[in-house]
């Protein structure tokens, strides 16, 4: 029937764009790479469930197919929805937030993706052309990648782990994970003619290269432990040659897994950046202990509420409550435990970890008993002990998909999941379902809904579709938008009726509209050009919006210390700690909690109150330098020096070289301790110099100490010292600008205004010699830029551009671009 076609056709058209949504970039929202894809996803499901439940009345092919793969997909969304009903704080975990659109409302519609694409996309050959328009797809994020490399593209989290589209280099390196085993799935078992083929492979070798750029080490592992898996697998059922490849994949992995540990310390793994983020892998490792320790937090917290756990998006509860006083090294908070079966585990408890866990073991089941085989041949087990004539293409089929199941498998020990890498895995698993089911018939397959039913069910479902595309996207939509132009403005009053308009939509955004909010206000109130009916309207604003959220907010550490921090900035103390109190009893081992009720201690003239809570604080971790400092600041200003020497005595060396420990002194009074202290300074700079001589920067802090001491005379003696250091590194490394400028830095602190221009001449003459060998490359002439630019003379930069484009006119993109990065001519 023509309406059921041009139904298939619509939903197929969804189904398109939502392969489409990793490439969404939505800069006028709040979190760009996260918000866009998500609110689209959500919006295309909306759209072509409703068609889909239409056609599913109409024609019974689309309904589900019972098998283990949609039991546990309904298992995890009821677990998740439990979870839900009885978490700690239930609207959050529906709604999630802006910076992770995840909870409950994104397991809703990926159930929804899950029974669309599995409705239509019925046969292989459907999910093939499917599989094939991801690769598209793919390949366009990788040509972003691409750009990134070459620095036509910036890279998203600064610094040189490629994101492109994702925003995230583990986000990318799955992305990237699971369409390499899918190129290389189509090359084996669709590709037809050599050409075809060829695309495959190359795409799937292109793949892995940029993976390798991501410089993800739990997806990097995953891709070798997926490829020793594609070896056995292979090993055990394949035949002839296939078997003498498999085994010989399974030898060059352990090969290259042992040459890796051999020469892990060799300068060409040092000098590696992926390499070396291996080599660097130890149990004592920063990253490795603070993974550890979140991990032992998390398995503490499961015991609390370990049947459905603490509800989706509470992860953040559990870091309060169980925080280690040894993670002050890490980010102050996480919202997940960088270990997705933790994540479940906190999320919906061991029911809902049993069911994802379900969903990999039945993928797998499945691949082992059916083995992707043809239609044409007998169902017999691809593993079975009998010996039968077996495809060997479907046989590496096979291996290449249960790799790809075990590859992100390992992945998600290391991270956390998103939604691109949430709708590849419920793709997979749709594919597994649709080859167990392709010959089975769907729920109630003898009742078909009449033509003359057709135009009522589609008004009811077009009513139910305008409500959720309005309250579950427009509206948040809206928020984001209003919040990216609220923070874009510079005029106070603008930001206020933004804000306000905001908060009145009434989204899961309003909390983090609020952080923002409470920035903005304190920024205002330092504002002396804001009108003092400004200032007031947006307190008073700032005091409703906290009061609305702090009503059921849950036991949010993070944000109490919030509320408490901005009270304290405009001067409510008593206020501020009462919000303090309650975020210390949610964590009560948060160091930064402590501080801000120190700081306001302080302010109220409670030396005594301060100086226990500062004990308290660095008796948490004693290692903690901040904590120490803090002690013994408060020991100083309390009048109790021979404390604050005892503190000072077990910190680690570097805490004398705090800024605030000589206005400390100084504020007191004592110059005798602020002299003591400086000459303590260059004795343990003295002995670093001996340990390290080529270390330029203990100079540096010896001549300011003795600068500070007044003695110029000893200040000058310490930087001559530095000239041969720099001298050397020239001679070593001409083509390092740096070095130049900082030996012209260093005769200018010496006063000697000749010896300042010589050098200057000298980067400006081998610069002009590098431009002279090659006029045509852009390198020499950005360095000689960038020489000026640090001389203060934009101006001559402003000329050296100008002569690479007359050059070759190729580099006018990378010589704008440069142009508009700098500062405006002095």
């Amino acid at each position: 029937m023509k309406t059921n076609t041009y139904l298939r056709y619509g939903i197929l058209a969804g189904l398109a764009l939502v392969l489409f949504t990793p490439l969404l970039v939505t800069s006028s929202m709040f979190f760009p790479f996260i918000t866009g894809k998500n609110f689209a996803f959500r919006i295309i499901v909306e759209l072509v469930a409703a068609l889909w439940l239409i056609l599913a009345l109409r024609d019974s092919s689309a309904r589900p197919k019972k098998s283990l793969i949609l039991w546990g997909i309904i298992a995890l969304f009821l677990a998740t929805t439990v979870a839900t009903i009885f978490s700690l704080y239930p609207y959050h975990s529906f709604w999630s937030n802006y910076e992770r659109m995840d909870g409950l409302i994104t397991q809703i519609h990926l159930l929804l993706y899950f029974l669309v694409v599995t409705g239509v996309l019925t046969t292989r050959i459907y999910w093939h052309r499917f599989f094939n328009l991801s690769l598209v797809f793919a390949s366009c994020v990788s040509l972003y990648a691409v750009g990134q490399l070459s620095g036509l593209a910036d890279i998203h989290q600064g610094s040189v782990r490629i994101d492109a589209t994702l925003g995230n280099a583990a986000y990318m390196a799955v992305y990237m994970l699971i369409h390499l085993f899918l190129a290389t799935y189509l090359a084996i078992t669709y590709a037809r003619n050599v050409w075809l083929k060829a695309v495959y492979w190359a795409l799937a070798g292109w793949f892995t290269l940029l993976l390798y750029f991501t410089q993800t080490r739990g997806t990097i592992l995953g891709l070798i432990g997926g490829l020793f898996i594609f070896g056995l697998v292979l090993a055990w059922r394949g035949e002839g040659k296939i078997k003498k490849i498999a085994l010989g994949l399974l030898i060059g992995v352990i090969l290259f897994v042992g040459s890796f540990i051999f020469f892990k310390d060799t300068s060409l793994v040092r000098n590696n950046a992926t390499l070396n983020r291996f080599a660097t892998i130890s149990l004592t490792e920063a990253t490795t202990v603070s993974r550890f320790t979140i991990w032992s937090m998390s398995l503490q917290a499961v015991k609390e509420h370990p049947l459905f756990g603490w509800g989706p998006e509470n992860y953040l509860y559990v870091f309060s409550k169980y925080y280690q006083p040894s993670l002050w090294s890490q980010e102050p908070w996480f919202d997940r435990s960088h270990n997705v079966f933790l994540d479940w585990l906190i999320s919906a408890g061991l029911i809902g970890l049993s069911a994802y866990l379900f969903l990999f073991g039945t993928a797998i089941y499945y691949l082992y008993r059916f083995g992707l085989r043809k239609k044409t041949e007998v169902a017999q087990p691809v593993f079975s002990k009998q010996k039968v004539v077996i495809d060997q293409k479907e046989t590496i089929g096979v291996g290449i998909l249960v790799a790809l199941l075990v590859a992100y498998f390992i992945h998600n020990v290391f991270v956390f999941d998103n939604l691109i890498s949430y709708i590849l895995f419920f793709s997979l698993l749709g594919y597994v379902h649709t080859i167990v089911t392709e010959n089975k018939k769907g729920f109630w397959s003898e009742k078909i809904l009449a033509d003359s039913l057709t135009l009522p069910i589609g008004g009811i479902a077009l009513v139910l579709l305008a409500g959720s595309l309005y309250f579950i996207n427009i509206k948040p939509i809206m928020a984001s938008r209003g919040l990216i132009r609220a923070m874009s403005t510079t005029d106070a009053e603008i930001k206020y009726t933004e804000f306000k308009k905001v908060f009145a939509l009434n989204t899961f955004g309003s909390r983090e509209a609020l952080e923002q909010y409470l920035l903005v206000a304190t920024n205002v109130f330092g504002d002396q050009n804001v009108p003092v009916a400004t200032k007031q309207k947006i307190g008073e604003l700032a005091l409703a919006q906290m009061a609305k959220e702090t009503k059921d907010a849950g036991p949010d550490a993070r944000l109490y210390l919030l509320l408490g921090s901005f009270m304290s900035n405009i001067g409510r103390f008593d206020e501020s700690n009462a919000y303090l109190d309650k975020a210390l009893s949610y964590s009560p081992k948060k160091q930064a909690i402590y501080f801000q009720l120190i700081a306001n201690a302080v302010e109220q003239k409670n030396s005594t109150k301060a100086l226990a809570l500062a004990k308290q604080v660095y008796e948490l971790d004693p290692k903690y330098r901040e904590a120490s400092l803090m002690y013994a600041l408060v020991a100083i200003y309390s009048g109790q020096l021979d404390l604050a020497d005892q503190i000072l005595a077990k910190s680690d060396a570097q805490i004398l070289f705090e800024a605030r420990l000589l206005n400390a002194y100084n504020s007191i009074g004592r110059p005798d301790k602020v002299q003591a202290l400086l000459k303590l300074r260059i004795k343990n700079l003295e002995q670093a110099i001996k340990t390290n001589p080529q270390d330029e920067s203990n100079y540096l802090k010896s001549a300011e100490a003795w600068q500070t001491l007044g003695d110029k005379f000893k200040a000058d003696e310490v930087l001559r010292r530095i000239i041969p250091l720099w001298e050397a590194k020239i001679k070593t490394d001409p083509d390092n600008k740096d070095n130049y400028i900082s030996l012209a830095e260093l005769y200018f602190r010496l006063g000697d205004s000749q010896k300042v221009e010589e050098t200057i001449s000298r980067v400006v003459n081998y610069y002009e010699a590098k431009i002279k060998q090659n006029p045509r490359s852009f390198k020499a002439y950005q360095a000689l830029a960038e020489v000026f630019v640090q001389a203060n003379r934009v101006d001559l930069a402003k000329q050296v551009m100008g002569r690479a484009i007359s050059a070759n006119p190729s580099l006018r993109y990378q010589a704008q671009k440069f142009l508009d990065s700098l500062p405006p001519a002095k």
